[in-house]
């Protein structure tokens, strides 16, 4: 899928996260970087890193200076408003060596209640084997089906 002219919503604006956001807009898609933490959001439409990546600061505030990248808390609209919606937050594993797909799965329960049909959905992130499908069904529980009104991808 070519991203250029697409609206995309990055979720989780982390290490990983906004290098990936900030790639994807100098490509020519209108990004949509999305995190739950106030002072990354500021941070970020402050045209500023907020974590150490060589060059990183630079191109963001060139992106966000020029309107092709922009951040928020407010993940229901970010999402009802996107084309193309990319998870990109930990699953930590646990003492005991288990995934705690906690977090995984809260965002998963927010892009349900704000997709729209035509959307696609993608999961950048490393997951248990089998998971997505549980990811699937919360994903389809306020009516849209995986598949069939949109797209998933992990």
């Amino acid at each position: 899928m070519e991203f250029q002219d697409k609206k995309v919503a990055v979720i989780g604006a982390g290490k990983m996260g906004l290098p990936l956001a900030c790639r994807l807009a100098s490509n020519g898609a209108e990004v949509l970087c999305l995190d739950s933490n106030p002072a990354v959001v500021d941070s970020i439409n402050n045209g500023v890193a907020h974590f150490e990546e060589p060059g990183l600061s630079e191109v963001l505030s060139e992106l966000v200076r020029s309107g092709g990248l922009r951040a928020s808390t407010d993940a229901l609209s970010g999402v009802a408003a996107s084309d193309v919606v990319i998870v990109i937050v930990p699953v930590i594993l646990t003492h005991d060596r288990t995934a705690n797909t906690s977090i995984i799965e809260a965002v998963a329960a927010t892009i349900a209640k704000a997709i729209t049909a035509g959307t696609m959905v993608i999961f950048e992130t490393t997951l248990p084997v089998g998971f997505t499908r549980n990811l699937a069904t919360i994903l389809s529980s306020e009516g849209l089906q995986a598949g069939v009104d949109f797209d998933l991808v992990f």
